[in-house]
């Protein structure tokens, strides 16, 4: 059980990290994400100044992909 909640708190991690829509309605005023700084920046046609921004969402995003793939080869091992 523990596994499974793990793989559902590491997807919805990884969803939000990198939503935009939802960000750009729900957001306060003044307060910028990762998500909505690229946006903006790509917008504005200076996409070198969310570059830094866009590899950190990746990192991010990666990081908690990877602990969880090895999990699930555990898990996997595991049963057999």
């Amino acid at each position: 059980m523990a596994l499974a909640i793990f793989t559902a708190g590491v997807l919805v991690f990884v969803d939000t990290m990198k939503e935009l829509s939802a960000t750009i309605l729900l957001r306060p005023f003044g307060f910028n994400t990762l998500a909505t700084f690229i946006y903006e920046s790509a917008s504005r046609g200076m996409a070198q100044d969310g570059a830094v921004a866009a590899l950190l969402i990746i990192f991010t995003a990666t990081v908690p992909i990877v602990l969880l793939s090895g999990a699930l080869m555990r898990d996997r091992e595991a049963m057999m």
